[in-house]
């Protein structure tokens, strides 16, 4: 069975809600991110943009890559749409080139789950070499549905056994799976006992990826 393409699947357009409600239930992970840099950042996989253009409101020095010309066509429209100042680069995740340490954090959410092991850590081995930590957000076993088709849904501990070579902080996070068609209502993510409850859910993981030290 052929899968949709990502353009067609971000086919809709952005609006400021769809905007703010992706910011607050990824917020465990998009404040990992945040909290390991001031100065750059790299995501990959670019999809609509928008943890890149938030955290370019912060961060001076964001940018964001993707091998499909549409999805980077958007997220600069989006960028302008939402005024970030985030940079978005047609690259293949797999033969990026940047010097030693150009970033502080390489961040990406929806992306590894994509991936075999063995390429899982192929692009971990290659971001560490230009990002001093990666902060990665992949849907877990708890997630209801496979958005793509794709998908690995795997629970906590498979990632674990993926990252043992490295020092990594591993965690749950996101609304549970009953939950989940209710997320992106503006007024339940605004409610602060809701987002705090979520913080207990399963249905995304956070990982927090840095070299080993000896």
């Amino acid at each position: 069975m052929q899968l949709p393409s990502w353009d067609s699947y971000y086919s809709k357009e952005t609006t400021l809600q769809a905007f703010t409600a992706s910011i607050i239930y990824h917020w465990p992970y998009i404040w990992q991110a945040c909290s390991k840099t001031k100065h750059s950042a790299i995501e990959i996989g670019c999809g609509r943009g928008l943890h890149s253009i938030f955290l370019s409101n912060f961060i001076p020095n964001v940018v964001s890559i993707d091998d499909n010309i549409r999805l980077v066509e958007k997220a600069r429209k989006n960028n302008s749409k939402f005024h970030g100042r985030a940079k978005f680069l047609i690259r293949d995740a797999f033969k990026l080139d940047f010097p030693p340490e150009t970033f502080d954090v390489c961040f990406s959410q929806g992306f590894l789950e994509h991936f075999t092991n063995q390429e899982i850590k192929l692009l971990t081995e290659r971001q560490l070499r230009f990002a001093k930590v990666i902060v990665a957000s992949v849907p877990s076993s708890f997630y209801p549905v496979r958005d793509r088709g794709d998908e690995r849904l795997m629970p906590i501990e498979n990632w674990r056994l993926i990252f043992r070579d490295y020092d990594a902080h591993i965690f749950y996070y996101g609304y549970k799976p009953r939950e989940f068609n209710q997320i992106i209502l503006l007024k339940n993510l605004l409610d602060v006992t809701k987002i705090v409850s979520s913080m207990s859910g399963k249905a995304h993981i956070c990982m927090v990826v840095k070299k080993a030290s000896n």
